[in-house]
């Protein structure tokens, strides 16, 4: 089934629209940082807080190419109910959400700010940890 956008302000559509341009918007962010040799917080609330994150970048010079307000309201209208993970797990909490197109063209805008800061080819440093993860298949017949 497509949803059409009548059936967008149903949330069983929308909140998973809604975490993912606010984890879009935090990466985005996280993104700005290093570039301007800042650390990304790494752990707990701090590092998922897009209001302080945008701050932070703001700070450092990203400048949004349209209304600025339009970057701080979305910004905050996503926090209220990502800080909450409300858009991952029901909440009964009533919030207010920035309306989906608006969220969609905000979003995209930023990431393009950031990506003329940062450049498409920029090297991060390099890592400073590796992680490892091995896949266990299903127990089987033993090969001979």
């Amino acid at each position: 089934m497509v949803a059409d956008q009548t059936s967008l302000s149903n949330p069983v559509y929308s909140d998973p629209l809604y975490f993912l341009f606010a984890h879009t918007v935090e990466l985005a962010f996280k993104a700005f940082l290093p570039f301007h040799g800042e650390p990304v917080p790494k752990r707990g609330h701090k590092g998922h807080d897009i209001v302080k994150l945008h701050g932070r970048c703001e700070a450092l010079g990203l400048r949004f190419p349209g209304d600025p307000v339009d970057l701080h309201n979305v910004v905050k209208l996503l926090a209220m109910e990502n800080d909450v993970q409300g858009f991952r797990y029901y909440s009964s909490d009533t919030k207010a959400v920035p309306e989906l197109s608006w969220t969609r063209d905000v979003v995209n805008a930023l990431i393009q700010a950031v990506r003329e800061r940062i450049g498409d080819d920029h090297v991060f440093p390099p890592l400073t940890a590796v992680k490892m993860r091995f896949v266990i298949d299903k127990p089987g017949h033993r090969l001979s």
